[in-house]
């Protein structure tokens, strides 16, 4: 098998023998113990961050009064917010402090998520209005940084398990919002206020501790044996982020985080704007929690059916045309037709949200930046906006009972906004941009020379078109040699492990890693396995990708 340079490629070998914890794939009796350990990971992960999910649609929607709700709304989200732009600060600091502040954000959503879920039960059952406000916002700044701890989650493994996590995620907490409503009394629902945090908060402990963070040092009970290896560990997490912390969020993932506010803005508004029609949806407890499960189930059905030709961009390409026909139909039909269209409204803000994630988690693993510092922006921005949405959508929805404006005119001005965002913010080449921007773009220079020794006639021509050539492999070897440098740096490899990378990224195999580096085959091995595990790839074509889309500068 060849790579796309024409490298041979013994794809097939590594893959049989490497995985991401350095362990062999094959039918041993470890193997299958990794199989079963790598499913419960991820089955963690989907649930714990489903949950999350969970209680923040359940915070959100969950009636409290009908004069203050929005308040509540806009207050628990802004806390969230300001709990995640904390938590993206906090990362940009010194590459020693690094891992003290990972377990800070840790340690505050256990404490934040702990309080909420004791304070909102007691008040609202005695009916203490200071009381709950306290304990909404309280819960909202758990939420905040609870959400960016699984972000954080998400980009311990490759990217397409995140393709898939974030949708079935999505299931998860529209399900588990919709199980939890029937039958519960008003204000007590220890389902949405207690069992969903503290679960998922659970959940969150236990993948980080099997993942990179022990609980015990979370807690500080470590003993001196403990705390050594608690040392060791931060100086690798430290080495690891050098070249992270010092790169910053361009305009291109700014202007993404933009419009996740944006939407989420126009799809939360209408959450005010549209609450005394009859939803057909109720019995699954509203449009929005029907909405969650039916985009996780057909962004799951697209995936499988498609395969190799499923596209993420497609996501992009179905939200924006859903969201504006919702729009349109409101405008349009003004209230008789307002059920379909707030499900329109809210398939097409799903859709948008599961590729977020994703995009998100894949801008983590191909540029190697803090986890952290991406998500906490990103959620960040995206609880403001939601935020906005509630308190903006108050003060229009108070100007139409007054007769002065009208629902159909709001609904073109979020048409309008929405087709701003698809072709000023973020056109649909931006999406593609993200996906496969990791791929060795030639440079104009290259171009010229190709260009101009194609145009020569006779040998002359042909002896340029070679040098010209030949100048493009070797530009291409020593980016992809500098690309391997900063990604041994980043990722904290040592010296022999960065040599291993190196032949790897060239894609030469076992058997010849072992000649060149005139070391045992065993000894080869054992590196290999420990580069895929510290870059979190599991078979050499991605560990390739990763180097090539490596920002080397």
């Amino acid at each position: 098998m060849h790579d796309m340079r024409g490298i041979a490629v013994d794809k097939h070998a590594t893959y049989k023998t490497l995985n991401p914890d350095g362990e062999s794939f094959g039918p041993s009796d470890g193997g299958q113990r990794h199989r079963d350990s790598k499913t419960l990971d991820y089955l963690v992960t989907i649930l714990g961050f489903g949950l999350c999910f969970a209680w923040i649609v359940f915070c959100l929607s969950e009636p409290i009064s009908a004069e203050s709700g929005p308040m509540f709304n806009w207050l628990y989200l802004g806390s969230g917010a300001a709990a995640a732009l904390l938590s993206a600060l906090l990362t940009g600091g010194s590459r020693s402090d690094y891992i003290k502040e990972r377990i800070f954000v840790y340690r505050a959503t256990a404490v934040l998520t702990l309080l909420s879920s004791i304070l909102l039960p007691i008040a609202l059952n005695i009916h203490n209005e200071i009381l709950t406000l306290i304990g909404f916002i309280v819960g909202g700044a758990g939420a905040g940084f609870l959400q960016v701890l699984w972000g954080e989650q998400l980009t311990k493994h490759e990217v397409r398990f995140a393709s898939f996590a974030s949708p079935a995620a999505s299931i998860v907490s529209g399900a588990s919002v919709a199980l939890s409503l029937p039958g519960v009394p008003e204000g007590i629902n220890l389902f949405g206020y207690v069992a969903f945090p503290l679960v998922s908060v659970g959940l969150l402990f236990l993948k980080a501790d099997r993942s990179d963070l022990s609980v015990k040092k979370v807690l500080g009970v470590y003993g001196k044996e403990g705390g050594a290896h608690a040392t060791r560990e931060n100086s690798t997490a430290s080495t690891s982020a050098t070249e992270a912390e010092r790169r910053k969020l361009d305009t291109r993932v700014l202007k993404l985080m933009f419009s996740v506010m944006i939407f989420s803005l126009l799809c939360r508004m209408f959450d005010v704007l549209l609450y005394d029609y009859k939803d057909p949806f109720a019995f699954f407890g509203d449009s929005s929690l029907f909405a969650l499960v039916v985009v996780g189930t057909l962004f799951l059905l697209l995936a499988a059916l498609l395969k190799d030709r499923f596209n993420l961009a497609l996501t992009y390409r179905l939200a924006l045309p859903i969201m504006v026909a919702g729009f349109v139909g409101i405008a349009l039909c003004a209230k008789s037709q307002v059920a379909l269209s707030v499900l329109l409204i809210n398939i097409g803000y799903n859709f948008f949200d599961i590729l977020i994630w994703i995009l998100l988690a894949d801008i983590v693993i191909r540029r190697a930046l803090q986890p952290l510092r991406v998500f906490g922006a990103g959620v960040a921005f995206m609880f403001v906006g939601m935020a906005l949405g509630y308190f903006i959508g108050d003060i229009i929805d108070s100007h139409i009972l007054q007769g002065d404006i009208q629902i159909t005119v709001v609904a073109m001005m979020c048409v309008l906004s929405l087709v701003m965002v698809a072709f000023l913010v973020v056109p649909e080449g931006s999406v593609f941009g993200f996906l496969h921007g990791h791929r060795p773009l030639q440079s104009e220079a290259d171009t010229r020379d190709v260009g101009v020794s194609a145009g020569e006639a006779g040998a002359g021509a042909e002896g340029t078109t070679q040098r010209a050539a030949g100048a493009e492999s070797d530009d291409f070897g020593s980016r992809l040699d500098a690309n391997c440098e900063a990604v041994a740096v980043a990722y904290g490899l040592t010296r022999r492990e960065k040599e291993v990378l190196v032949l790897l990224a060239h894609g030469r195999t076992l058997n010849i890693i072992t000649r060149d580096l005139t070391i045992a085959t065993g000894t080869a091995r054992s590196h290999m396995e420990k580069i895929y595990r510290k870059l979190g790839v599991h078979k050499q074509q991605e560990l390739i990708d990763l180097v090539e889309g490596f920002d080397s500068k």
